[in-house]
């Protein structure tokens, strides 16, 4: 038996979604858990409704919203209570749809190397494109400030051939060893929302573990649609999550991680003077909590 863990907030539509692509390509024993991340809508009722009788999915849900990470091993820590038993659990967004066979690739992948602690699947768009490549390596600061280019750190599609270590995958969707990723401590909850695969990417190295990429089991991906693609909020948590990447993993020294926090804020005052953002989003009050986080940071870590 495997476990599935589904983060929901408030598209219950999309995780209704995700779990009947999951019946329809995975006939094998499975337990199912939704976590609804503290949606401010109807949602957990919603799919309680949907799955009251279902005997492999449960609704669970956290008492308030701490981002991905804490809402994915609220999910974790569930499943590995309750079924003991669980070797492999699959962390997935609500927006993915699992193709044929794709699930048992994942898990079947586990099998290659003695050491591996994550796989990872294709990940396809709506239209049938084939996005995020997997890395080599880690990116250097320049990369990650968006300085230098970060080609050099992914692998072509052509130099795939078959499942093989890689540095990192993408986070919408990835299987893990359950013994394995406890060890290691889970996923860092001090970020809300991104750079989780710069991080545990980063500590599965370290742990001298490694990541499979399976380039024959397929996803398809619907990005953005909780929080959208282009607004203040979304680069308001990724440079708050930047930061602590930056100054937690990558040892960035306090000076420069002031520095960087000022670029951070200036690059939201030009991107909004450039109308890159939709919705609205309030920019005074994002640019002071960047600021805070940031103070906050160096003080308590």
């Amino acid at each position: 038996m495997i476990g599935i863990i589904i983060l929901n907030y408030k598209t219950w539509e999309k995780t209704i979604a995700c779990i009947s692509s999951i019946n329809n390509t995975y006939l094998q024993q499975k337990q199912i858990v939704v976590v609804d991340n503290a949606s401010p809508n109807e949602s957990y009722e919603r799919l309680q409704s949907e799955y009251a009788t279902a005997h492999d999915v449960t609704i669970i849900k956290t008492e308030s919203n701490k981002g991905f990470a804490s809402g994915n091993n609220f999910g974790f820590d569930y499943l590995i209570h309750t079924y003991p038993d669980i070797e492999e659990i699959i962390i997935t967004n609500n927006d993915v749809i699992f193709c044929p066979d794709s699930i048992q690739k994942l898990v079947t992948s586990f099998s290659l190397f003695p050491d591996v602690v994550m796989t990872a699947p294709s990940i396809y768009d709506p239209q049938g494109h084939r996005t995020n490549k997997p890395w080599k390596k880690e990116p250097s600061i320049k990369q990650i400030l968006g300085f230098k280019n970060i080609n050099e750190c992914l692998y072509e599609w052509d130099e795939i051939k078959e499942d093989m270590p890689v540095y990192m995958v993408s986070g919408c969707c990835f299987a893990v060893n359950a013994q394995k990723f406890e060890k290691i401590g889970r996923l860092d909850e001090k970020t809300f929302l991104y750079n989780e695969e710069h991080i545990i990417s980063h500590i599965i190295k370290e742990n001298g573990l490694s990541i499979i990429f399976c380039p024959d089991a397929n996803v398809i991906h619907e990005h953005g649609i909780t929080t959208g693609k282009s607004n203040i909020f979304v680069d308001k948590e990724y440079s708050k999550s930047s930061l602590y990447f930056l100054y937690k993993y990558k040892g960035v020294n306090k000076f420069m991680i002031y520095l960087i926090s000022l670029f951070y804020r200036l690059r939201i005052i030009l991107k909004l003077c450039l109308r890159k953002y939709t919705g609205k989003y309030p920019l005074i009050p994002s640019l002071v909590e960047i600021s805070e986080y940031r103070r906050k940071l160096l003080q308590t870590t």
